[in-house]
């Protein structure tokens, strides 16, 4: 499944507002950005300024997208510990059985 595909998704979905579109939009290319490891932890502050969001509205829209099956959002035990983000949307199996986010 590409970009193309999820924003279609996305748009079919009566849920999502674009504020969710834009923050999964660039966490998968901060994602792709580390070389698509299985999880990652993006940079918080570089996530607030791009989506320029305020800090509760971005982990509200994460806690939505957690929510509605589109991401797992791992959340930090304190605010110095470190979070990380799962993609459980647009996974499309490979031969052994792994899902990989397409590109």
């Amino acid at each position: 499944m590409n970009r193309f595909e999820v924003l279609q998704r996305f748009a079919g979905d009566a849920r999502i507002h674009r504020d969710h579109a834009f923050t999964f939009l660039v966490l998968v290319e901060m994602w792709l950005a580390q070389g698509q490891p299985d999880q990652f932890t993006p940079n918080f502050p570089t996530l607030h300024t791009l989506t320029k969001a305020r800090r509760s509205s971005l982990y509200h829209w994460l806690a939505e997208l957690e929510q509605f099956g589109y991401l797992s959002f791992v959340r930090g035990q304190n605010q110095y510990a470190a979070r990380s983000v799962r993609f459980t949307i647009a996974r499309i199996p490979t031969e052994t059985g792994e899902g990989v986010l397409a590109s």
